[in-house]
């Protein structure tokens, strides 16, 4: 653990005190021997879609790297071409197109390579579906094909995708559609689609459809000390003035803080003349809650290990810059 003493941001009826930026001068002196004591990571919660952890000891440059490298450029597939054939719905065939990119493809984005422009569709660049329905009413008058889910949208291996990515076992690929209850459009009597589509490589930056995130996000942790005793009932009024119920009162009659995570720096706390100076709120400068929640193609954890590769590999590109800028000055 590290024994670091805490930085603090206070916080005041005006706004931040940003004291910190007194000490911003030592992650200056980081060293990847230092980074890798200070720096400690704890895992508050964890599900297929999301992941909550602590991270503490860094930069907050660090942390919002990582942050835009998890929404902006960590590679995924998704549907970029779509040729429409026929298409007689109540949608227009450009904002069909668009509804069906916007579809998470369950896919390895590491397992296909980049599609040029002049290149073809192929099974090592892209990924192809197939939508082929029409609505009609069966002899009991309903209508059948009415609404169209992603469910509808057929994979269609190409090459030798169906070997490497078909289960005998389970009778299904292992790529293909991250939701299948996803409403495409709606049809009546009569209308009918008749499309294929090819899902290529990209990232965020490019296109929303590409993120593998629904958001990436952080915020500082907060801190809170009750610097003089609050009993009674103004230990009952304080409690009432948070909004968020921070502030609980224990068996003495004697106010508390309680969950400080709920707090939203509001700072109806403090607004109050008679606990301004008995309460001082702050924010923990290196102390961080990372939320990540995930479109459905990669695990939230996956998609902080990719983020990481995705930085390393930039490091890499600069340092290698500025070796060579330096070797040609001498």
């Amino acid at each position: 653990m590290s024994s670091k003493k805490q930085k603090i941001i206070k916080i005041t009826t005006e706004g931040l005190k940003n004291n910190y930026i007194e000490n911003y001068s030592d992650s200056l002196n980081w060293t990847p021997e230092i980074f890798d004591k200070m720096t400690e990571i704890e895992i508050k919660s964890k599900t297929d879609e999301e992941l909550v952890f602590d991270i503490k000891g860094v930069d907050p440059t660090i942390v919002n790297t990582l942050r835009r490298i998890m929404i902006a450029e960590v590679p995924t597939m998704a549907i970029e071409t779509v040729m429409i054939n026929q298409n007689t719905s109540i949608i227009p065939d450009e904002v069909l197109a668009h509804r069906l990119g916007l579809i998470p493809i369950l896919a390895d984005a590491n397992n296909f390579i980049e599609k040029k422009p002049d290149d073809e569709f192929n099974d090592k660049n892209s990924m192809k579906f197939i939508l082929k329905v029409n609505c009609y009413k069966d002899k009991d008058g309903q209508l059948i094909n009415e609404n169209i889910f992603s469910k509808d949208l057929i994979f269609e291996p190409q090459g030798d995708q169906k070997k490497k990515y078909y289960n005998s076992e389970t009778k299904r690929y292992s790529i293909g559609l991250v939701h299948d209850d996803i409403l495409i459009n709606k049809l009546t009597t009569g209308m009918e689609i008749d499309l294929e589509c090819y899902c290529t490589k990209g990232i965020g930056r490019t296109h929303a459809k590409w993120s593998p995130v629904c958001t990436a996000y952080y915020k500082l942790i907060n801190k809170i000390n009750i610097l003089k005793e609050i009993n009674g009932n103004n230990a009952e009024e304080l409690r009432q003035i948070c909004p968020k119920g921070v502030y609980i009162i224990n068996k003495k009659g004697k106010a508390e803080v309680g969950n400080v995570r709920e707090c939203t720096s509001c700072r109806e706390c403090i607004r109050a003349e008679k606990f301004k100076e008995s309460i001082e709120l702050g924010k923990i400068a290196d102390h961080y809650e990372f939320h990540i929640e995930s479109v459905g193609m990669y695990k939230p954890e996956s998609i902080f290990f990719r983020a990481i590769e995705v930085l390393k590999e930039k490091i890499n590109i600069w340092s290698k810059l500025l070796k060579e800028k330096a070797n040609n000055k001498k």
